[in-house]
């Protein structure tokens, strides 16, 4: 039985979807069932509903800020914010708005940090460069995968990283494999090369792997 997969599935579903029919993965992929996908998906409706939970509660913090809020009480915010943006990268939509509203939400916090540390050079230097680091983490976060990987909870176990690597575009792939040092990349590549060569053996590789593997061997 062909089992169905959701248009925007949040991370486990999506993990699921990769693994499903797909050699890379082995026989745990040939095992999956529709009761698993039912599973998977209904853990992350569950967490989209927690996070519009949180996403309330934050605006119901940024609204109670005074002007002469404590700078504590403005980063613990603002630390809120980042957590569920990077949780909402990964969510299989529905929830655009309420990222564009923790964009707007963090613009306002930083004006109010920038201010607080106006007399500051350093302090505005060192938030000048934490503000090119973010926004260099929210590009990242455009990719689904880089999401699933930063998550504490990851379903990408590190036994599932290089089949998911060489189940991605190559685009893909060049973005997540920089993320890690030159040691892991070099893990990671050797370790891909050896399960295409098996697959190869046994004639089970997949024609986008070839694309993916090259993409890892291009990023040094």
């Amino acid at each position: 039985m062909t089992i169905q997969f959701s248009a925007q599935p949040g991370c486990r579903e999506r993990h699921l979807r990769r693994k499903y029919a797909n050699p890379l993965f082995g026989g745990e992929a040939q095992a999956l069932t529709a009761a698993d996908v039912e599973r998977a998906r209904g853990e992350d409706e569950a967490e989209r509903e927690q996070f519009r939970a949180d996403f309330q509660d934050l605006l119901r913090r940024a609204a109670d800020l005074s002007g002469q809020v404590e700078t504590e009480a403005i980063l613990e915010i603002k630390e809120q914010i980042d957590r569920l943006y990077e949780l909402a990268a990964g969510l299989g939509g529905g929830v655009d708005a309420e990222q564009q509203s923790l964009l707007k939400i963090n613009d306002v916090i930083m004006r109010a940090i920038h201010a607080a540390a106006a007399n500051d050079p350093l302090a505005i230097e060192e938030l000048e460069k934490e503000a090119a680091a973010r926004q260099m983490h929210l590009e990242l976060l455009h990719y689904p995968l880089v999401a699933d990987l930063l998550r504490s909870d990851s379903p990408v176990s590190r036994e599932d990283l290089v089949p998911t690597l060489l189940s991605e575009d190559a685009e893909t792939v060049r973005v997540v494999i920089s993320m890690f040092d030159p040691t892991q990349q070099a893990e990671l590549r050797d370790e891909a090369r050896a399960l295409v060569e098996e697959l190869k053996r046994r004639d089970e590789l997949p024609e986008s792997a070839m694309a993916s593997l090259a993409a890892m061997q291009a990023v040094h």
